[in-house]
């Protein structure tokens, strides 16, 4: 590619290149192997001319429409539209031929800079997204010209400087129309492990997962809940089929709205983070929630649709769990569990069942756990045959939902009316903010919920029996997590976690970006309403019109005064003043020049050289000549004596 020179085409290819690869991270690895392949060949087409076969474009496009398709299902959604504008500007990667093809090539790739903040919209993405369009920009002032890399650095920062106040400006009174990250994105890209069904293992994944799930803003931030409080109620499993606890379908679920008169415990605001499900976590029972959520019999609520983008949810809870009576076909549906299943565990239940009578056996079923030598390991041995059963009578090693499927059972047998409760189990403290709790995968948790006739739903965790720094003590204190056998770089990010300085930062840094997303994501066309009737008194036209002419034009005008108004020194205007002092042609360069007035003024002839160097470099030239310099020559060339 012979339009640019080395120097020119080495910045474009590496900044497309490092553009190509932002863009790429929210998509699957198979377009990232093609895409590496094409900026391969782009790299060989332009710095070693090698020449494109005709067939490469065609088979590209094809590549990463089959891609689409296959991976997708169709071309209309976020994602894929985002996979076809990568692909689209790799092949135009290959057909440059003009320097006009370059500005397009790095203009596209300018444009796609926003597509990363669909998939990752905290604050350090937007700093980096902002860095590369500083970037792009310095990079297309190079290419008209200039040879110096800073000051088209330092031209860069000043342009998106200015620029920034307008487009902030924009942002608070445009209205909010609906974006087109409304469209939903592939399932890959937002899932938890959280899902509507329970098996044993399923969980084994999410014990390591340091993400963020969700965080949790207080109003009060003297009324934090307590750790033992912190048991985010998700999704309630209540069909057993001796491999799987499933969810009840929404549509059985629905419950009424509590009464007005009751006070709530604990009033927060949820951050969540895109999870392509429809479940939100609640301490205890929902009070209030937004129109947009459904609530559950159980205390639970439901977005309406699947959570595919951060979303800020304010909700109102009540530590208590809703107990509503329970219908006989209810009581046979929370009591049934599969004959023939769990034998031994089932006979161990009924032995415990004849020995304590009433409801303590439940808690004795606790105190077997922590006396018979069961131990908490996020490592337990495979378990053979009969899962529960082994578990129980084998293995005696597991987390949290082998010790829930297991009292689960017992409990069943015993005739109790139970259901399993996922969710999450803490929250770590922002030392920052102590109102704001951050919640990780790795708190995901499972536990019981059982009926007793006298109390309704009562919790039961066999986790706080066999162990408790499990709900007191912060992941990296957390004695599983010590000897276990973790890949070195997830290891070393658990030793250093408890290092105080670092924990400061991750903290400071954590919740500048909550802080972000919160307002980012609470943004909306109801926010923006809020904002602007706080500010405004009212918002109509003719207030938006008296806004927009009495305060933001002229302020735009004043502000970006240095780019319309004539400035000062008028370095042309001057020169040809000058040349009209010696009655000189106007079309003189200043090298003409120094030779005119040498010849006119022999005794001062290396001053006149100087001088006008200085010109010639100011106006034919890429080297950076200062104001001061410029003036200084025309001052002294104007005193030269006649």
């Amino acid at each position: 590619m012979r339009a640019l020179d080395a120097r020119q085409a080495r910045m474009t290819l590496g900044l497309i290149s490092l553009s190509v690869a932002v863009q790429l991270l929210g998509l699957p690895v198979s377009f990232m192997v093609v895409s590496g392949m094409l900026l391969l060949a782009g790299w060989l087409h332009w710095l070693w001319y090698w020449p494109v076969p005709k067939g490469l474009r065609f088979l590209g496009l094809m590549a990463f429409g089959v891609m689409i398709f296959a991976q997708f299902g169709n071309f209309f959604g976020l994602e894929p539209m985002v996979a076809l504008f990568v692909g689209s500007l790799l092949l135009k990667l290959l057909e440059v031929r003009t320097q006009r093809d370059v500005y397009l090539l790095v203009a596209l790739s300018l444009f796609g800079l926003a597509t990363p903040l669909l998939f990752n919209p905290e604050l350090w993405w937007f700093l980096a997204i902002l860095a590369l369009a500083v970037l792009h920009v310095s990079l297309l002032a190079i290419l008209h010209g200039q040879r110096s890399s800073r000051r088209a650095l330092r031209g860069a920062a000043a342009i998106l400087w200015r620029a920034l106040p307008l487009a902030a400006l924009l942002f608070f009174i445009v209205p909010r129309l609906p974006p087109m990250w409304a469209v939903p994105m592939a399932s890959h890209q937002s899932l938890t492990g959280l899902s509507d069904s329970l098996r044993l293992g399923a969980m084994d994944s999410l014990s390591r997962d340091a993400s963020l799930a969700f965080s949790a803003r207080f109003d009060d931030p003297d009324n934090v809940p307590s750790p033992g409080q912190r048991y985010w109620r998700s999704l309630m499993l209540v069909d057993y089929d001796g491999d799987h606890w499933m969810a009840a379908d929404v549509s059985h679920l629905r419950g009424k709205k509590p009464s007005a008169s009751q006070t709530s415990d604990w009033d927060f605001s949820l951050l969540m983070s895109p999870s392509g499900q429809r479940w939100v976590p609640v301490l205890g029972s929902a009070m209030e929630w937004p129109n947009a959520m459904e609530y559950l019999a159980d205390g639970t609520v439901r977005a309406r649709h699947p959570i595919h983008a951060r979303q800020l949810i304010p909700l109102s809870a009540d530590q208590s769990i809703v107990n509503v009576p329970l219908s006989t076909p209810w009581w046979n549906r929370l009591t049934a569990l599969p004959p023939g299943l769990h034998p031994q565990t089932r006979a161990y239940a009924r032995s415990l069942g004849n020995q304590y009578p009433g409801d303590e056996v439940l808690t004795e079923i606790l105190k077997q756990f922590n006396e018979e030598n069961f131990s908490y390991t996020l490592q337990p041995s495979p378990l053979v045959g009969d899962k529960v059963d082994s578990f129980m009578f084998d293995t005696k090693q597991g987390y949290c939902e082998h010790y829930a499927v297991a009292f689960a059972v017992m409990a069943r047998e015993l005739g109790y009316p139970t259901r399993i409760a996922t969710g999450y189990l803490g929250g770590e403290e922002s030392r920052v903010d102590p109102s704001t709790l951050m919640v990780y995968q790795y708190d995901a948790h499972a536990w019981v919920e059982v009926w007793l006739s006298d109390q309704g739903w009562v919790r039961f965790d066999p986790t706080a029996w066999i162990n408790p720094s499990r709900i007191e003590s912060p992941p990296e204190l957390r004695p599983e997590w010590q000897g276990a056998n973790l890949p070195v770089l997830e290891e070393l990010a658990w030793l250093l976690r408890g290092q105080l300085w670092l924990s400061q930062l991750r903290h400071a840094t954590e919740w500048m970006n909550l802080n972000w997303m919160q307002f980012m994501a609470g943004f909306d066309g109801s926010g923006q309403a809020a904002f602007l009737k706080r500010w405004l008194g009212k918002v109509d036209v003719s207030t938006m019109l008296m806004l927009l002419g009495v305060f933001i034009a002229p302020g735009w005008l004043w502000y970006s005064r240095g780019w319309w108004w004539p400035k000062k020194t008028d370095v042309a205007k001057k020169y040809r003043q000058l040349l009209a002092q010696f009655r000189l042609p106007v079309h003189l360069t200043p090298q003409q020049l120094a030779q005119q007035l040498s010849v006119r003024f022999p005794q001062q002839s290396e001053l006149i050289e100087h001088e006008c160097s200085v010109l010639q470099s100011y106006w034919y030239t890429q080297v950076a000549v200062e104001m001061k310099h410029v003036e200084s020559a025309l001052r002294k060339l104007k005193d030269l004596k006649q």
